[in-house]
C-alpha cells in the first residue's frame, strides 16, 4: 500500500511539474499537420469548469488522420475523491466545412483513453480541427495529454515482377507489331 502512494506521489509531482513547462502543444493552430507528429495536451486548474480546446491545422496533400488523447486521472488515498480527473470526455476530427468526420466519447469513468483513426483519405486544405472537449471533475484539477498525426497517402510502388511483366508485354507487343508489318 505504501508503494502504490509513493507511485501516485510521484505521478502527482511530475503532472505538477509538467504543467508549467511546454511539453506539447496547446490549442491552437498547428500548422501544416501532413507527415508531422504533434504531442497536445493542457491542464486545468479550476474544479467545476468545462473546455472546448480547439486544434486547428492543414494537410498539404491527402492524408489519414489518427488521434489519441488520454485524461491523468490520479487518486491520492490519504485525501477523499480523486485530486486530478477529468469527466465527460469526448474528440472529434472536423472539416474545413464544419462536418464531424469521426467522433469518440467517454462512456464510463473508467473509459480514460479516446482514440479517432480516419481511414478515409482527406484532401489537401487547411481549417481542419481537432477538438478536444470535457469537464474538470478532480478537487485540484486536470490534465489530459496525447498525440495527433497526419500520414500522407503514397501510391504504392509496383514491385519488381511487375515492371517484368510490363516489360515481357511491351516486348510482345512490338514483336507483334513488326511481324505485321514485316
Amino acid at each position: 500500500m505504501a508503494a502504490l502512494f509513493q507511485a501516485k506521489l510521484a505521478l502527482t509531482l511530475l503532472l505538477v511539474a509538467c504543467m508549467g513547462t511546454a511539453v506539447a502543444a496547446g490549442p491552437g493552430n498547428l500548422g501544416n499537420l501532413t507527415g508531422q507528429t504533434f504531442g497536445i495536451s493542457n491542464t486545468y486548474m479550476t474544479p467545476g469548469s468545462t473546455f472546448n480546446d480547439i486544434y486547428t491545422f492543414g494537410l498539404g496533400s491527402a492524408s489519414f488522420i489518427d488521434g489519441i488523447t488520454a485524461t491523468i486521472n490520479l487518486d491520492l488515498p490519504s485525501m477523499p475523491g480523486t485530486e486530478f480527473e477529468l469527466s465527460n470526455m469526448s474528440i472529434r476530427f472536423v472539416d474545413p466545412s464544419g462536418t464531424t468526420l469521426g467522433q469518440d466519447n467517454q462512456t464510463t469513468p473508467a473509459n480514460t483513453t479516446l482514440s479517432l483513426l480516419l481511414t478515409s483519405t482527406l484532401p489537401a486544405a487547411t481549417n481542419y480541427q481537432f477538438i478536444v472537449s470535457g469537464k474538470v471533475s478532480g478537487t485540484f484539477g486536470g490534465s489530459y495529454g496525447g498525440v495527433l498525426q497526419a500520414i500522407p497517402v503514397t501510391l504504392p510502388v509496383p514491385e519488381a515482377d511487375s515492371y517484368a511483366l510490363m516489360a515481357l508485354g511491351t516486348g510482345l507487343a512490338v514483336l507483334l507489331a513488326r511481324r505485321r508489318k514485316a
